[in-house]
């Protein structure tokens, strides 16, 4: 949760919550926690949130178990999720600078499988213990890491500035998959996904009085760059490596035809 920036002494807030299952209230509970602290002075203002959550399982509403992999359509259940989000700002004459960075990680440790089940029986898909044959798999985890920077003055020669940079680095492991890989000598495995993206945008505003009151124009410059890779966690190649690089320029403009349009 990012929040409105909030200036003066420190002031701290706790809240504690928990969601569950109505068929299951042993095994369902999510229990959860954030913690943030804001305030400032008159040029410095500044956010920290904390956040944790442990996630149960997920239950049908039989009280049945839901297998806790993506193909059994529950997310990641049994597992831990913890968040930290940090903001300052700095107010300079009548432009303004900011930084913001957040991090978010998942990761999931549970001790059940699917059990698939059968369509033309009419036998549901469930999720039973898993047993000591099993085949081992790496934990499935997403993680995000996001950072900007960004400083806007209201006037510079009649026209607004916005610029602002930002970094955005992710990585993910999903379940295993049985069988998929049936032309290889290792038919099985878990894809691993990472992505990585920087890029910079200026955003421009123009008043034109001349056309009308309130007249003004939005224009500016955008760039990307995207880079992700597709793997398996044993090492081997998923699907081709991709880069992205984007340029684009944008104009919007908003204009009074009449007093009422």
């Amino acid at each position: 949760i990012t929040g409105p920036g909030e200036k003066g002494p420190l002031k701290m807030t706790t809240e504690v919550g928990t969601q569950f299952s109505v068929t299951s209230l042993g095994d369902g509970f999510r229990p959860s926690i954030r913690q943030s602290f804001s305030g400032g002075s008159d040029n410095i203002d500044y956010r920290l949130v904390g956040y944790y959550e442990k996630t149960g399982g997920f239950f049908d509403a039989d009280g049945d178990r839901i297998a806790p992999i993506p193909n059994g359509f529950s997310g990641l259940a049994d597992s831990d999720i913890y968040s930290v989000y940090g903001r300052v700002g700095v107010d300079a004459g009548e432009g303004r600078f900011e930084v913001n960075v957040n991090h978010y990680h998942q990761e999931q440790d549970t001790d059940y499988k699917l059990s698939p089940g059968n369509v033309a029986e009419r036998i549901k898909a469930t999720a039973i213990l898993k047993e000591a044959g099993d085949a081992e798999e790496a934990s499935q985890f997403h993680e995000n890491w996001r950072a900007s920077a960004s400083d806007s003055h209201p006037d510079i020669f009649g026209t607004g500035l916005r610029r602002t940079a930002y970094l955005s680095k992710s990585k993910s492991i999903f379940g295993m998959a049985f069988g998929r890989f049936t032309k290889t000598d290792k038919p099985d495995g878990q894809s691993d996904t990472s992505s990585e993206k920087y890029g910079a945008r200026l955003d421009l505003h123009t008043p034109l009085a001349f056309l009308s009151e309130g007249s003004k124009l939005l224009w500016g410059f955008d760039y990307l760059n995207d880079k992700t890779l597709a793997g398996l966690v044993d090492g081997r190649t998923f699907a081709p490596n991709q880069e992205l690089d984007s340029k684009a320029v944008f104009a919007q403009l908003l204009f009074s035809i009449l007093e009422k349009v």
